[in-house]
């Protein structure tokens, strides 16, 4: 059955709000179990297919945004992970003097230069802050100068497989979403199952919930999620 509202702002599971433009509307407006009020069955029976494509084509846009919100919301919080550790990185560096290890001071001066470098210009050129890190781990080779928890940070900003999945489930919703705005399908009823699941995204949570709902209408998938938890 086809689902009337699937719109989307909540951006994380559990709670967690995402900070969508205003076009994303409330995910608490998408409907229960059977999709649409009992009410409006009959009134949504009558629209045509072409209309419901303009509607779901909304909807998967919708979520898209939400999407890439939640992933700009993520990549926040890793820059300030990194940058807490980095923090605890310089004490440890500190240290080297004392423990007779002057002769990696040098080295230690680069890596931390790179750092601070990649901390505070991502916001504004995050592939030459990337390039920055890159450049922090090849230093770092045979001299074991950063501790494992910062170059866990760093491989994290770098390569993180379930941002990597959002933003590969937020280019299909769009993709699709395009396709129905010019009265097209070609998309499975499953085809978003595999990036949302590799997403981290709990397919029950919010905004799994609402992606479920706005791909189910728009392809009429028969098994409807029942609810967000």
């Amino acid at each position: 059955m086809f689902v009337t509202c699937c719109r989307c702002t909540e951006g994380a599971d559990g709670g967690t709000e995402a900070s969508a433009d205003d076009e994303v509307l409330p995910i608490s407006a998408v409907l229960t179990a059977g999709g649409i009020a009992k009410g409006s069955i009959g009134a949504e029976a009558a629209k045509s297919d072409e209309t419901r494509m303009a509607e779901s084509s909304k909807k998967l846009h919708a979520c898209a945004r939400s999407l890439r919100s939640r992933i700009d919301k993520d990549k926040q919080e890793v820059w300030k992970k990194t940058a807490a550790e980095f923090e605890v990185q310089k004490m440890i560096w500190q240290s080297l003097s004392m423990k007779g290890g002057e002769k990696l001071k040098g080295i230690a001066a680069m890596i931390e230069s790179k750092v601070e470098y990649a901390i505070a210009s991502h916001t504004k050129d995050l592939n030459s802050a990337i390039e920055a890190l890159d450049a922090c781990l090849e230093k770092n080779k045979g001299h074991d100068l950063l501790s494992a928890a910062m170059s866990e940070a760093i491989e994290e900003i770098k390569n993180c497989p379930k941002t990597l999945a959002m933003q590969e489930l937020a280019t299909l919703l769009d993709s699709a979403a395009e396709e129905l705005a010019s009265n097209t399908k070609s998309r499975g009823a499953t085809e978003f199952h595999d990036p949302l699941q590799r997403s981290g995204l709990q397919p029950d949570g919010k905004l799994g919930w609402a992606i479920r709902c706005a791909w189910s209408a728009a392809y009429h998938d028969a098994a409807s999620p029942g609810g967000p938890n």
